[in-house]
């Protein structure tokens, strides 16, 4: 697999469970994420679960692994659990319910052990922050005239 249209978004991570530098991308066409061992130079694997394009990326270290983050014009923001072989298992964090536009960016908190705090900004301007072990809308910052990216 891989992206048919425009990549939007690039991140580095390590993944402890394994040795080894990895590469996620996410696109447009495609609506997955492809991860990439950037040593051999070979794709790990390829996420599904998003129904439109995706423009965010972010990535989070767990005990014994990495999480991925992604957010997409599909009205989700969206966990993937690196831990789990092949990275199948995607926590929905929010949805359609939770963001009446695009979620066009996403972010973790970089010092948050646990990847406990995320930040989303939407087409509509609003930016939101996360508690992710109660999957609920802690903070909403309604500043921004145009989206936020």
């Amino acid at each position: 697999a891989f992206h048919r249209s425009t990549v939007r978004a690039v991140r580095f991570f390590n993944q402890t469970s394994h040795s080894g530098m990895y590469l996620a991308s996410v696109g447009g066409g495609a609506h997955g994420v492809f991860v990439w061992d950037v040593v051999q130079g070979v794709q790990v694997c390829a996420l599904a679960g998003h129904s439109d394009s995706i423009f965010g990326l972010d990535a989070a270290e767990e005990p014994g692994g990495q999480l991925l983050f992604t957010s997409s014009s599909d009205g989700s923001a969206r966990c993937w659990d690196l831990r789990v072989p092949g990275g199948e298992t995607a926590r929905l964090i929010a949805s359609s319910g939770s963001h009446q536009s695009a979620v066009h960016s996403v972010a973790t908190h970089p010092q948050n052990t646990g990847a406990g705090l995320l930040a989303t900004g939407q087409e509509d301007g609003a930016v939101k922050l996360w508690d992710l072990r109660a999957r609920r809308v802690i903070r909403e910052y309604h500043h921004h005239t145009q989206d936020v990216r």
